[in-house]
């Protein structure tokens, strides 16, 4: 056979193997291998670091959060997603998939839900959850009809990354002290309980000195008052429907030229105001703790008070403090007899 023979033979020998696997003579097409994935536990929860950036973040459209004895929280915001590139891959390593590849999945129905929780409220930072709450189980996500624990969130803030079937609600349940709270994560808000034990709860703070002389001081001497006063649904116990725990907290710095003794009558020598009227409060102080000895010579303690008051119209408190008592100076019954307006005004905010 000739050369340009057996090329022909060859070409029709090529055009037949490749209309053999084709429809109407179309070459078929060889379908690719989808990428590979890791597909999420349907009962994930995991808490992230919360200086993660997180995709396509929504705020909550509640911010008033859950507020307990020691548990403060709120939602600042929250994001869905179906697919999570490598940035996320480190969290989905798991015994049976040491080296997850991306990108990470859902099974069908579910969707990932990220929620930015905060205990920080203004320049405060609160602790969020003291870790007995979390460990006893006081701590609980509610998803759908199903509940997860919480993990073991540690700070002022945190970033938790669960699986959850598509638009499912979700709330966060803490109990504290008798009651049960809740609050949906996807928005922040706060169920009725949640809400109601929120509710008023502020703070205020002021700073005054105090002038004075104690018979025989010819010198004269000195208190610096640090006031702290807040107002909350819990100290202790309850307080009752309508009323409030109102909290006044003074740190105090005496100065004197001579040697401070004896202790203080704390009821005696704080009266405190609300809404213009003085009201009776239960008050108890720590010890003198000399700072410095010279001249003068400055000692510190403490003293704490409380009182219920009605829960509304609460904004400004009157303070009064004039240190009375069994004190003695150089060893000997004294008397401190204020020179200067002893009373100082606390804004709550």
């Amino acid at each position: 056979m000739s050369v340009r023979g057996s090329l022909a033979a060859v070409l029709v020998s090529l055009l037949v193997t490749a209309v053999a696997g084709c429809d109407d003579g179309v070459p078929a097409v060889t379908p690719s291998r989808p990428p590979p994935a890791t597909v999420a536990d349907p009962q994930m929860i995991k808490d992230l670091p919360s200086y993660l950036d997180i995709p396509d973040p929504r705020p909550a459209r509640f911010t008033t959060g859950l507020n307990g004895p020691t548990h403060r929280v709120h939602v600042v915001e929250t994001a869905t997603a179906n697919l999570l590139g490598d940035d996320f891959l480190p969290w989905f390593k798991t015994d049976a998939n040491p080296e997850p590849v991306g990108p990470a999945t859902t099974f069908p129905g579910n969707e990932f839900l990220f929620v930015r929780l905060s205990g920080v409220a203004g320049e405060t930072h609160h602790v969020m959850f003291p870790s007995p709450l979390i460990e006893d189980k006081r701590v609980r996500i509610q998803v759908g009809d199903q509940t997860r624990d919480m993990p073991q969130v540690i700070g002022a803030e945190a970033l938790l990354l669960m699986v959850v079937p598509t638009g499912a609600p979700v709330r966060l349940q803490v109990t504290e002290a008798g009651r049960s709270s809740s609050m949906d994560l996807r928005t922040g808000e706060p169920d009725a309980a949640g809400a109601a034990a929120g509710a008023g709860s502020r703070k205020g703070e002021a700073e005054w000195d105090v002038y004075g002389q104690y018979p025989g001081d010819a010198i004269g001497s000195q208190v610096n008052v640090k006031a702290t006063v807040t107002l909350d649904s819990f100290d202790g116990t309850w307080a009752p429907p309508g009323r409030m725990w109102l909290r006044i907290g003074l740190k105090l710095s005496y100065w004197s030229w001579r040697d401070l003794g004896g202790k203080l009558d704390a009821a005696r020598s704080i009266r405190v105001e609300v809404g213009g009227r003085a009201v009776d409060v239960a008050a108890e102080s720590t010890a003198f703790t000399r700072l410095t000895r010279g001249t003068p010579n400055i000692y510190q303690n403490d003293l704490y008070a409380k009182v219920q008051v009605p829960k509304d119209g609460v904004r400004k408190v009157g303070v009064r403090f004039s240190p009375a008592g069994p004190i003695t100076l150089d060893g000997r019954s004294t008397t401190f007899r204020a020179t200067s307006v002893p009373t100082g005004t606390v804004t709550l905010k």
